[in-house]
């Protein structure tokens, strides 16, 4: 049987809709079809996923998107300064793709937080910053709700995120690979790249999203090209991790790949695979990050921070941490303020009752204590709310959805684990105000609507569930 549009077995179609055979058929019977626009991910004899070609193919171009990967390609390459221009076209944009229009939870209690952070404005020292602040914070809320109604189904997904693995490999893991093999830039031994980037636990908390996109991709992905490009990023985005010698961001990643792979070390194949990019990631990796990592062996208590590294940052990111907690529990309903910590904490850090190492515009080093200190525990615990909330749906989908789509739903974990590792690097980083955020929850969330789209298309078809 020919199909128009077809152009190789490979199934390089001019669309996305592709004759499936779900059951035998009696004969005289009408043979059962996937609807246009459905992509067949189950693992079983049913479906046939070899058509899953070029991802150029089949994108719904439309200006909403254009406009967002543009201001995507704005916060993770820096190569353009159009961020604020091509937010405004997004959002103008939007009612041109005649859909109805989604707010999930997560995004409603993000939505609350910010109205929160407001709160803080009548009571801060600094009430011009926590105006400025929150108006930043608000850009993030209006990015979520672009990125969760354009990326709405597997298409936009899969080019989206070939996308934006693209930007982030030419622009912070090249930067990064250079500045440390070739310019021999680093600091303490340590790899980065610039802007944003130019810290190195950020760099390192940064990468897991691409890293569980690229896991995502090479369980689905069935052209040779494809595949390759996904294999060189599965051994070089670990290794960037490694190298910029984080220790958050090495926990994070330890925790993602224990949950995205525990159940899979069942399988000798992938026992197999995951030691042998360990080893050859290892053997690449620098020296400096054992004996960074070796240093927490000896620590016993807190007056020995000091003997972590040669640098004393433990040491001074707990001290500073104390700092966080005193400004805490003296503003403990609005905070002191969106945006002003670094102020505050200059100010209260030179009380006599905190050590000197901690003096000075000080960040908190902790998403955590700075959401509490900045905006009270009330912010906290609305900022939990969307973190979790998001985590909880895109979980409660994928657990719904694994026995019919049980590929797509790998994908989605890859995301969920790689986000709870986001919050353990979390723990030792600053990233409530930041898109990296928003873009996390975004993919969570749209991938989380896009499973749970296959799901129903495939339930309505009569797909049955996958034997375990």
């Amino acid at each position: 049987m020919t199909t128009p549009g077809w152009r190789s077995a490979r199934g390089r179609s001019s669309g996305w809709a592709v004759p499936v055979p779900l059951r035998p058929v009696p004969a005289g019977a009408q043979e059962a079809t996937a609807p246009r626009g459905w992509i067949p991910v189950s693992s079983g004899p049913m479906l046939d996923e070899s058509w899953w070609g070029n991802p150029w193919t089949g994108m719904p171009w439309t200006l909403s998107m254009i406009a967002f990967m543009a201001y995507t390609m704005v916060i993770v390459t820096y190569a353009l300064k159009i961020g604020t221009e091509s937010m405004v076209v997004a959002l103008l944009s939007l009612p041109l793709l005649n859909i109805r229009f989604r707010f999930p939870v997560w995004l409603v209690f993000l939505s609350l937080w910010v109205l929160w952070c407001f709160a803080g404005y009548p009571t801060s020292m600094n009430p011009e910053i926590v105006w400025d602040r929150c108006l930043d914070l608000g850009k993030l809320v209006l990015i979520a709700f672009v990125a969760v109604n354009v990326l709405t189904g597997h298409r936009e997904l899969r080019w989206y995120t070939f996308f934006f693995l693209a930007c982030f490999a030419l622009y912070p893991l090249r930067g990064e690979l250079f500045n440390y093999f070739f310019y021999h830039a680093s600091t303490f031994g340590r790899a980065s790249w610039n802007y944003i980037y130019a810290n190195a636990n950020d760099q390192a908390a940064f990468t897991l999203l691409p890293l569980s996109l690229t896991l995502g991709l090479l369980i689905r992905e069935q052209d040779k090209k494809w595949r390759l490009a996904n294999k060189v990023g599965v051994v070089l985005l670990p290794l960037a991790i490694l190298m910029t010698q984080s220790r958050a961001g090495i926990l994070g990643m330890v925790v993602f790949l224990a949950l995205a792979l525990g159940k899979k070390f069942q399988r000798i194949r992938t026992v197999l695979s995951v030691v042998g990019v360990a080893l050859l990631v290892l053997i690449i990796a620098p020296s400096g990050v054992l004996d960074r990592m070796e240093g927490l062996k000896n620590v016993t208590n807190t007056e020995e921070l000091g003997t972590v590294d040669a640098e004393g940052s433990a040491k001074q990111r707990y001290e500073i941490w104390k700092v966080a907690a005193f400004i805490t529990a003296n503003h403990p309903v609005t905070g002191v303020g969106a945006g002003t910590y670094k102020l505050n904490h200059e100010f209260f850090a030179s009380l006599p009752i905190f050590d000197r190492i901690a003096k000075g515009k000080r960040d908190t080093h902790s998403t955590f204590l700075n959401v509490a200190a900045e905006t009270g525990l009330v912010g906290l615990v609305l900022w939990l709310l969307a973190a979790t909330s998001a985590l909880w749906e895109a979980d409660r989908v994928r657990r719904r959805c694994k026995p019919v789509v049980p590929k797509a739903a790998d994908q989605l974990w890859y995301i969920e684990a790689a986000f709870i590792g986001y919050l353990v690097c979390a723990i030792w980083g600053t990233y409530a105000h930041l898109p990296f955020t928003v873009l996390h929850l975004a993919f969570m969330s749209s991938y989380a609507f896009a499973v749970n789209k296959e799901y129903e298309q495939a339930v309505a078809l009569g797909v049955q569930p996958a034997v375990a």
